[in-house]
């Protein structure tokens, strides 16, 4: 009879325990519930969505160029700049298979023709150097040209040759990263660099002459010390990532982020990099 009532008892607990416990979830079905990875979920699929109409874009804007270019004759590097010169120097760039995966974000954005300016004489042209680049200008800037970041635009001499535009043009699709972490000497070696590329990729016959020898040679060293790898030097260049070419510049020359930036500071790097060679 006690055995009997005690069942009756704890009856009720046992019931209200197995109310009480808590519904159990499958991992999978708890995973797909949770407002956070639901969230996660739709901007992965709103990032993958960019990226495949950035690339739609690119791609029409690259078969566009193609058409516009097909038959026409290129520019010798050594031809003086004219009306056309912008024309050209974005279709070579935006055309080429070289730098594609680097510039894909910058195709169908980036115009060379906006803000490209020509000169008549050499004291319009230098009046705008003095004005928007100052005392501190590179070699190049007097000779074939510059660049201005803060308003996008390009400046060319009189007697500028298309290479010297298409040196500017390639520095208009790249980041300012690698100027900031090592540098103008070395950025400008690298603008050449890849000028060069180009130039061989697309055809484009002939030199135009720039002082920009030991930049470039700066450049090939730095490249020779990334194991001849474009790619880490294109991804610094044109996306902004530099890790991989800090760690070897530091690697070879024995320095620090301090130290580093020491030097690009007193415009000294490139003259180190120069010093340590290949």
């Amino acid at each position: 009879m006690r055995s009997s009532l005690r069942q009756r008892q704890h009856a009720p607990d046992r019931a209200m325990r197995k109310q009480a416990r808590p519904e159990r979830r499958s991992p999978e079905a708890t995973q797909h519930s949770h407002p956070l990875l639901q969230l996660q979920r739709t901007l992965g699929n709103q990032a993958v969505l960019r990226l495949l109409q950035r690339d739609q874009a690119a791609d029409k804007e690259r078969g566009k160029w193609q058409q516009q270019l097909k038959g026409k004759s290129l520019p010798r590097a050594g031809r003086i700049v004219d009306g056309d010169t912008a024309f050209y120097v974005e279709g070579l760039i935006e055309t080429s298979t070289f730098l594609k995966p680097y510039v894909e974000g910058k195709i169908a954005k980036t115009s060379v023709a906006k803000n490209f300016h020509t000169y008549g004489s050499d004291e319009e042209f230098q009046y705008q150097a003095d004005k928007l680049v100052g005392k501190s200008s590179d070699p190049g800037t007097k000779v074939g040209g510059f660049y201005d970041r803060k308003s996008d635009s390009i400046h060319m001499p009189p007697r500028a040759a298309f290479g010297h535009a298409l040196h500017e043009g390639i520095h208009k699709y790249s980041s300012i990263a690698l100027r900031n972490a090592f540098g103008q000497f070395l950025n400008e070696g690298v603008t050449q660099y890849f000028t060069d590329r180009l130039q061989t990729e697309q055809g484009v016959e002939g030199q135009a002459k720039n002082e920009y020898g030991q930049q470039l040679a700066c450049a090939k060293i730095v490249l020779g010390w990334l194991s001849n790898d474009e790619k880490i030097l294109a991804e610094a260049y044109f996306q902004g990532k530099v890790g991989p070419l800090r760690e070897a510049i530091h690697t070879k020359l024995g320095i620090n982020d301090k130290q580093r930036t020491e030097l690009v500071a007193k415009d000294a790097l490139g003259a180190q990099i120069l010093k340590k060679g290949p």
